[in-house]
């Protein structure tokens, strides 16, 4: 994995604070599983490749937007993209 940014090494210290991980009614039940978490500075999307058991987290920013903050509608609007946090084996994944 490439060396993390300034500012994704702060995402990724928020990164546990983003919980519950919600997954839209579009993405339930699929191989690849994309979950969105959030706090106060970003926008986490998560998604779990169950074929492979493999993880990426990529975190963005929060959009300029007046929609509200509901994942369990559908997919969030996000931001500009602060970057790829991890991606690898589940087991070696941080912790949320």
């Amino acid at each position: 994995m490439s060396k993390l940014t300034t500012t994704q090494l702060s995402a990724l210290r928020e990164y546990r604070a983003a919980g519950p991980f919600i997954v839209p009614p579009a993405c339930q039940g699929q191989a690849v599983e994309v979950s969105y978490g959030c706090t106060e500075d970003a926008i986490y999307r998560r998604v779990l490749d169950r074929s492979d058991r493999s993880l990426e987290i990529v975190a963005y920013r929060h959009p300029v937007s007046d929609r509200e903050w509901a994942p369990w509608n559908g997919e969030p609007v996000l931001g500009a993209r602060i970057g790829r946090l991890y991606k690898g084996p589940l087991f070696d994944a941080p912790q949320a």
